[in-house]
């Protein structure tokens, strides 16, 4: 059996969608799948160096974790097209007597690399097509194949029109909002399956369905044990003096490095927190904001902040030993989404500090009972938890391993991929979108 992953990322950065991927392609491998993946190249942020192999490229190949992975550029997209683009939207806009484009360039991008990807799936001729939607245009010309009879799966990570009602990427006019509605209620109903992470999306995507939230798979974001491995607290203090951080009060941030992300709230509270010289705040990982954070800690005087770039999971155990708290800061609307990294964190024993007001993190860090929740972009309220923390070694211990327990028991990632392997070999024996006897479980093809 062939199957064909089309994403914007896999395998080049680090990040969430790139560790759930790569489980996901490992668990296929292990079900006898022959897997290709369509990825674009990777993300080179300003001050970092391009990996030599992908540079000036618009085409190459690798393999990674068993599968073959195509990489393809859309041509000129960083330097010439973009601009253009935006030109050209602008000017649509301004036609139709719009404040803005009811597309963005990164949709055009989007929808440009989908039509460059028909034609490897046209050689390839899987048995499947999975797409990662975390941008609906992505999908849109790829899903002409289900009308020639291969089924579609749709990995939906993120919903985008409801992230721009809640003003995750700032003010968005209903035209907007509605062309990406409509873009991805597309892709809903011409995919044989819809897998989503969280019950929230679960539950919208069913209601545009017009079906039972039991109608869309739920496989939520999780952890890989097999790489954190026990997270036994007495390596701590070794975890500490290899990082030169011996007798500090460590708080771990990992992830990305953007607006949606909000690391700048994170350096406010190390300037609050700057006179408890035992209070250190490692922060990893990549992103467009990654430059201006680091001149801002330099500018602010914070020598409690220390920056390292990120690392595979696989890398992260000394790190995650060394940190005595994990710390997860959102901008707020972000109600639909567990941030992976909190996940990470209850794994490896450490009791999280997040910031959302009533979305699914603070119910699942509630339940659990393995953190505290401070409200978006509360600097003080983060500085306070963790001073409280530091305060109660017991209540660390325990948090922590609740948030532990929990992990092993509904959230390992290589179960959870195992089950994502076998809903997509299900659904590549079943007849496409269009074909007769096609449905998403209990929706019948319009």
């Amino acid at each position: 059996m062939r199957v064909v992953l089309l994403t914007r990322r896999f395998g080049g950065e680090v990040g969430a969608t790139t560790s759930r991927l790569r489980a996901y392609v490992t668990a296929l491998g292990e079900e006898g799948v022959e897997v290709t993946v369509l990825t674009r190249f990777p993300v080179v942020y300003r001050g970092r160096t391009p990996d030599p192999k992908h540079a000036r490229r618009l085409y190459c190949r690798e393999h990674i974790d068993g599968a073959r992975v195509m990489r393809i550029r859309v041509p000129g997209e960083y330097k010439v097209f973009a601009p253009l683009v935006d030109a050209a939207l602008y000017l649509w806009a301004h036609i139709r007597g719009e404040r803005a484009a009811s597309v963005e360039s990164a949709d055009v991008r989007d929808v440009i690399y989908g039509l460059l990807a028909i034609p490897f799936i046209a050689v390839i001729r899987p048995s499947a097509i999975v797409i990662e939607q975390g941008p609906a245009f992505l999908g849109l010309p790829v899903s002409i194949f289900a009308r020639l009879g291969i089924p579609i799966v749709l990995q939906v990570s993120d919903v985008k029109s409801l992230l721009m009602e809640r003003k995750r990427y700032g003010d968005a006019s209903q035209n907007q909002i509605l062309m990406h509605r409509r873009v991805e209620e597309a892709l809903y109903r011409r995919a044989v399956s819809v897998i989503t992470v969280t019950e929230s999306m679960q539950s919208d995507i069913a209601r545009r369905l017009g079906r039972s939230p039991g109608d869309v798979h739920l496989i939520p974001n999780g952890a890989e044990l097999a790489a954190i491995g026990p997270a036994d607290p007495s390596d701590k203090a070794d975890c500490k003096r290899r990082l030169g951080l011996d007798g500090k009060f460590v708080a771990l941030y990992a992830g990305t490095f953007n607006g949606q992300h909000d690391p700048t709230t994170l350096l406010e509270a190390a300037r609050q927190l700057r006179s408890v010289p035992d209070v250190a705040f490692l922060l990893m990982g990549a992103g467009p904001l990654e430059q201006h954070l680091a001149t801002t800690a330099k500018s602010w005087g914070l020598e409690n902040v220390f920056f390292y770039p990120g690392v595979p999971v696989s890398e992260l155990s000394v790190y995650l030993g060394a940190a005595d708290v994990g710390l997860s800061t959102e901008v707020g609307g972000s109600k639909d989404n567990i941030p992976s990294k909190v996940y990470l964190y209850m794994a490896a024993r450490l009791p999280v500090i997040v910031t959302d007001d009533t979305g699914e993190t603070r119910a699942l860090v509630t339940r659990v009972n393995s953190g505290v929740v401070v409200p978006p972009g509360d600097a003080p309220a983060i500085a306070e938890k963790l001073l409280e923390l530091k305060r109660q070694p017991a209540l660390v211990r325990t948090l922590g391993n609740n948030g532990r327990r929990f992990v092993e028991a509904f959230h390992d990632r290589r179960q959870l991929a195992r089950t994502f392997a076998r809903l997509v070999v299900e659904a590549g024996r079943r007849p496409a979108y269009g074909a007769p006897g096609s449905r998403l479980p209990g929706v019948e093809a319009p």
